[in-house]
């Protein structure tokens, strides 16, 4: 999905349409990336805690339903 922001840019560029930050094909790209850049800090975070689990020997359904 984040290959079709610049398509869609440079063809509306092409045919003459600059494409505006209120025009809403632009601002629900941008609600996206926000979302999956929040959604890859999350990812990060909890990766960061199930290895600081295994650091200290912490073990048990909890940590295995975080793992997965």
């Amino acid at each position: 999905m984040k290959a079709i922001a610049p398509l869609v840019l440079g063809l509306a560029l092409l045919l003459g349409h600059p494409l505006r930050a209120q025009d809403p094909l632009v601002r629900q790209e941008q609600k996206q990336e926000g979302i999956r850049d929040a959604t890859d800090r999350a990812s990060e975070q909890l990766e960061q805690l199930v290895a600081e689990f295994d650091r200290n020997g912490i073990e048990g359904q909890d940590v295995d339903i975080l793992r997965s």
